[in-house]
Formats: C-alpha cells, structure tokens, sequence
C-alpha cells in the first residue's frame, strides 16, 4: 500500500525527545543560543556593494540601471540573494547540531549546577 511504517530504535526515540523535549529546554536555559549571530558575506557581494559608498551622476545610476548585458542591480540581488540561502543553510546546520547535542547539553549544565 506505499506506507512507511515507523520502527522505534534508540535512534529514533533519542531524535524524539531531543527534539520535543530538550532542546526547547536548552534554549530556555541558554537564550543566547536562540539568535545564531552568523551571517556570511561573499566576497562577490562585498566587492559589488564597494560602489554602493561612492557617490554617482544620475546618468551612472542610469546607465547601472538599463545595462542590457548584466547591471549591477541585478548582480547585487542576486549576490544577496545566495547570501541569504547559505545564511538559511548555516542556521539549519547549526539548529540540527544544537538538536544532536541537546540531552548531553543539558546533563552537564545539571551537573555544572549541582
């Protein structure tokens, strides 16, 4: 009939409770854990944005702005663009650690309070 049955290993249950149980408690006891303060540049981008700081004539902006091969606008959108999606990857990455780690985590900050 095409279902998957779920077979409980140990696996699955410790992704269960590490996943329902103690990594909420983990960010509750370590808030600072919930804003994950990396963000990537590329150096595609940085290069692109140099410009940004200079003054331009209206016919630069012009000229960026109708450039039939590739103008720069659209260059910088699409920098930022890929930008944000290894910024979305890096946080998923990092929550699904926190994930993993969540129940050894929380053993040793009982231990490190009692």
């Amino acid at each position: 009939d095409g279902s998957m049955p779920l077979k409980w290993s140990i696996v699955n249950v410790y992704w269960t409770i590490s996943f329902l149980i103690a990594y909420p408690l983990l960010l509750e006891t370590v808030p600072s854990i919930k804003k994950i303060n990396f963000h990537m540049k590329s150096l595609q981008s940085r290069s692109i944005h140099m410009e940004d700081k200079a003054t331009k004539k209206l016919s630069d902006l012009y000229h960026d702005s109708t450039n039939p091969v590739s103008n720069r606008i659209d260059l910088q959108a699409r920098s930022d663009y890929q930008n944000d999606w290894l910024n979305l990857i890096i946080s998923f990455f990092v929550s699904g650690l926190l994930i993993a780690i969540s129940i050894p985590s929380l053993f040793l900050l009982l231990l490190k309070t009692f």
